[in-house]
């Protein structure tokens, strides 16, 4: 999505980008310090399906995102092959989000 990013225009020192999160409440716990030194509005690029528990991660851990969805699921359902995959992903994200307001974490 970095370079992306860039190609489209935007300056790479204005992309903060976190390679130690293995978990979206790690990167949610992770971004302050990625971004202590930048002035919000900040954008946080996701899936499509995961952007409301991402979303919703880093406003628990104090961080006001702008949150863009990347087309992935919503694209990959025009394939009729592709269906059942989004169909785990999505079943997948809905365990996710209740794991995460069971834990409060959202």
């Amino acid at each position: 999505m970095r370079d992306f990013a860039v190609a489209q225009g935007v300056p790479a020192n204005a992309i903060a980008l976190d390679t130690h999160s293995l978990t979206t409440r790690d990167s949610a716990l992770n971004a302050g310090a990625l971004l202590q030194n930048s002035l919000p509005p900040w954008v946080l690029v996701t899936s499509d399906y995961h952007s409301r528990r991402a979303w919703k991660a880093f406003q628990k851990a104090g961080l006001n995102m702008q949150t863009h969805p990347a087309p992935d699921a919503g694209k990959r359902m025009n394939s009729l092959a592709a269906r059942w995959t989004v169909f785990i992903d999505l079943t997948r994200e809905t365990v996710k989000y209740a794991w995460y307001r069971l834990r409060g974490w959202i």
